[in-house]
């Protein structure tokens, strides 16, 4: 129904010539291998068509949601229009339609969690009357940021969190934004780093004047070597020699 649907609100000749459900018949396998084979096929001819004529995604994001929905028969299968930038986030817009129609029971467990969340929000009423629940609204932010130069001053505005800010976008609607830190101090680790290089330095200082003093008292507790039996570098004949020739000239 919402192909059809499509096709006539996207009429030209060249959309209504390419696609029909009737093509791809193993769309409505029993196998989940050929479903997912299938739709291989569709992606192919639309990102192909799309290349010729690129006014064609609008209409190959509404054959993509549709085949991705034929897929899983549901919303199990959401994940197969990921990552294509010629269609997204289009096709997903066009698959939310689907599974809306379609009804809770095509949803799967993450569809349903998420329905129910928004569903959750969609419920409650707004007054005007209510005290504000979020932080500051959206006006009061922009003078903010226009004001101040850093985020000290928004983070004494937080409530719940000190890095978080509610901001109430529209009257009744609020968002939590986290807020950018732009402390000039260094963090812990950098200050746990330089303390430890401070630290490395002065040991190594230490050890190096250690090194230094051990030299030293290892040169004045050492006794000097005694040189006995060896010839002088310079002039003098050894004792003994000198003794021999005294000896040989007293005799008569």
């Amino acid at each position: 129904m919402v192909v059809e649907t499509a096709l006539e609100f996207f009429s030209s000749q060249t959309t209504h010539a390419f696609f029909s459900m009737r093509e791809y018949p193993l769309l409505r396998s029993d196998s989940v291998e050929d479903r997912v084979s299938a739709f291989q096929d569709v992606l192919r001819q639309v990102e192909y068509r799309i290349k010729q004529e690129p006014k064609f995604a609008a209409f190959g994001a509404v054959v993509l949601a549709a085949s991705a929905f034929l897929v899983g028969r549901g919303t199990s299968h959401a994940f197969l229009l990921q990552k294509k930038q010629l269609v997204s986030p289009v096709a997903f817009a066009w698959f939310g339609l689907m599974a809306a129609l379609a009804g809770p029971k095509s949803w799967d467990a993450a569809w349903s969690r998420v329905a129910k969340g928004i569903e959750r929000h969609l419920r409650t009423s707004f007054c005007w009357d209510d005290p504000q629940a979020a932080d500051i609204c959206w006006t009061e932010y922009e003078w903010l940021a226009r004001t101040l130069k850093n985020s000290q001053g928004v983070t004494e505005l937080t409530r719940t969190s000190a890095r978080t800010l509610s901001i109430e976008v529209i009257p009744g609607a609020a968002c939590q934004f986290r807020i950018a830190t732009t402390d000039s101090k260094p963090s812990t680790d950098a200050q746990r780093e330089h303390q430890d290089n401070d630290a490395e330095r002065e040991l190594r200082t230490i050890m190096s004047k250690f090194v230094e003093l051990s030299l030293q008292a290892q040169k004045v507790l050492t006794p000097p070597q005694r040189n006995d039996g060896q010839l002088p570098l310079l002039g003098a004949e050894p004792i003994k020699s000198r003794y021999k020739r005294q000896h040989k000239r007293s005799k008569p």
